[in-house]
């Protein structure tokens, strides 16, 4: 969403991320009804990695529904075997860790750092566009990205610094209780907002049921 001339309509959130119909079971389709917004040539054609970049995103984080997993061993797999440069260039700093379930279950995995400059434009981008087609308005104020779903792994006290994501996420989630849900595919991605009387507006946006991204439009 900008204010250049609209050129084109573009989906959000981005339509890879949506498993293709012939990667599913007979009779779902999680790409009907699809979200989208005007859009201008540069901003489309700018963010196609972008949109990669949050399909792979999204597909590695630990959590999520059988869809998220069958995503990932479809869709993105092709894509990254198709252009396994581009996708190895989004892992940056791996390093392997130990997972430990609630049940004291063991598995080992593998994390890279998030680049979060990007995502938070990208979690922006979203919101601007779900904003204007919920309101019919444009957003060009402050804004704020808060992902509870993403983990500290380095610093003096990484076990304290998740605790306090782990809090906030919990608070945030909390503000949304009542609020109802929009999207036609739940399964893959929905989204609330809430607003006050002082022009500050609440995004809250769940993908494959798990993962949670708040966008803050105001000054909070």
């Amino acid at each position: 969403m900008c204010y250049q001339k609209k050129t084109s309509m573009e989906h959000v959130p981005p339509k890879c991320i949506f498993p293709e119909k012939k990667d599913l079971p007979k009779g779902f389709n999680f790409r009907k009804n699809l979200i989208s917004v005007p859009s201008c040539d540069e901003h489309n054609s700018r963010k196609s990695t972008d949109d990669e970049y949050l399909m792979f995103v999204l597909a590695t984080t630990l959590g999520g529904n059988e869809h998220k997993f069958e995503h990932f061993k479809s869709k993105v797999m092709r894509a990254i075997q198709r252009r396994p440069h581009v996708f190895q260039s989004f892992m940056q700093n791996q390093q392997p860790v130990l997972l430990v379930d609630e049940e004291g279950k063991k598995q080992t995995s593998v994390s890279y750092k998030i680049d979060e400059d990007r995502i938070d434009n990208i979690f922006k981008h979203i919101a601007h566009g779900l904003f204007f087609h919920h309101t019919g308005q444009k957003w060009a104020g402050d804004y704020w990205v808060f992902c509870p779903d993403f983990m500290v792994l380095e610093g003096d006290d990484p076990a304290k610094a998740n605790a306090t994501i782990q809090e906030i996420g919990e608070r945030m989630n909390g503000q949304f209780t009542n609020i109802g849900k929009n999207g036609h595919n739940p399964d893959i991605f929905t989204y609330s907002l809430v607003s006050d009387d002082q022009n500050r507006h609440a995004l809250s946006m769940s993908f494959y049921r798990d993962f949670k991204a708040y966008v803050l439009l105001g000054d909070f």
